[in-house]
């Protein structure tokens, strides 16, 4: 499995905040400042079709997000599965 840290971009940050603000301020408002943590894990491995018409491919993805605070351990907000299909 590969790791790779990229920055969360601003816009996609705030959407992220406030779509989970309720859950943040239940879950401990102190923490709601915290950074934030998208990890995508390839869950099947990809299916590649070829036919006159064209090719499609479709894979199947593990969408998690987490709240890091400092000094405790990471806080999964959500979790999602992601069906994907260039057909």
């Amino acid at each position: 499995m590969c790791n790779v840290e990229i920055h969360v971009p601003k816009d996609l940050e705030i959407l992220l905040r406030t779509s989970y603000f309720g859950s943040l301020m239940l879950l401990d408002p102190s923490v709601a400042e915290a950074p934030m943590k998208l990890e995508l894990k390839v869950s099947t491995a990809p299916r590649f079709t070829i036919k006159p018409a064209g090719t499609s491919v479709s894979v199947n993805a593990i969408l998690n997000i987490y709240l890091i605070p400092p000094d405790q351990p990471p806080v999964q907000l959500s979790s999602m599965t992601m069906v994907c299909d260039n057909a």
